[in-house]
């Protein structure tokens, strides 16, 4: 009988298990076969949103920023060289569809990225809203599996979370968002404390509450790391945190998404 109730319960869920993942999947081949192209300008236009937000450190270390793509499709394509694997460490999925996925890229050039990407459904299928790609360096290099990260990193995310529920959020942004952070909504970017302040003064309201819950934390450098989760609070969403370590040791947000 248990046998028959574990092969019913395997056939019952594998088919939504395929379903979450082979559309993923799919579009990852299909970016990565664009991307390897020499007129990836043009065909990597199809792979996202109007105002989708993609950052990648540049040679001399800066971020980029691109609310509305152009040529940075052809200046993305050249930093990550041709692609010769892409893996997959963790993605979630919510009830509309939206993907949030965390892995990394090995180039040709021997070269090799992190990154985390937060999907959702376009008119030709997946189409990519957020895409943050982070170079792997040092002891943080391949091969990842397993490898922990800095826990001052957790106590951190414990931080926010006070912070947020004790209805402080302009002390929340002072003390864990970097000068030139980012937060990411419905296809604007916001910089830096006067710009995501008055974004956050919801968190001002006596009633609110919220909890987050890390599912994928990987450290990319000694100084970077990337995260995916999901919060609850009136209800329950996914959420993007890019962390940076600043000269005094201290981990603060550099980039911010939810959905």
């Amino acid at each position: 009988m248990l046998r028959i109730s574990c092969f019913f319960i395997i056939v019952f869920l594998l088919p939504k298990l395929l379903f979450c993942q082979e559309p993923l999947k799919l579009a990852n081949k299909q970016w990565i076969k664009a991307i390897n192209k020499k007129t990836a300008f043009f065909d990597l236009k199809g792979f996202y949103f109007d105002k989708a937000c993609l950052l990648y450190p540049n040679e001399d270390k800066d971020i980029r920023v691109y609310d509305k793509f152009n040529t940075s499709f052809l200046g993305f394509a050249e930093y990550v060289n041709k692609i010769k694997k892409q893996k997959t460490l963790h993605a979630v999925k919510d009830k509309d569809g939206k993907i949030l996925e965390i892995g990394y890229i090995k180039t040709k050039s021997q070269s090799n990225f992190a990154y985390v990407t937060a999907w959702q459904n376009g008119a030709d299928g997946l189409c990519k809203e957020v895409h943050l790609v982070y170079p792997l360096a040092g002891e943080f290099n391949l091969p990842i599996k397993n490898k922990a990260h800095d826990t001052n990193i957790d106590q951190a995310r414990d931080l926010w979370v006070e912070l947020s529920n004790s209805h402080r959020p302009s002390k929340l942004i002072k003390l864990l968002y970097t000068e030139d952070a980012l937060y990411f909504n419905q296809g604007k970017t916001y910089k830096g404390f006067l710009g995501i302040d008055p974004k956050y003064a919801y968190m001002s309201n006596k009633n609110w509450d919220i909890e987050l819950f890390a599912e994928h934390v990987l450290q990319v450098s000694e100084s970077r790391a990337l995260e995916i989760g999901y919060y609850k609070s009136s209800g329950k969403g996914h959420y993007i945190l890019v962390w940076e370590k600043d000269v005094e040791g201290t981990w603060k947000v550099l980039f911010d998404f939810n959905f």
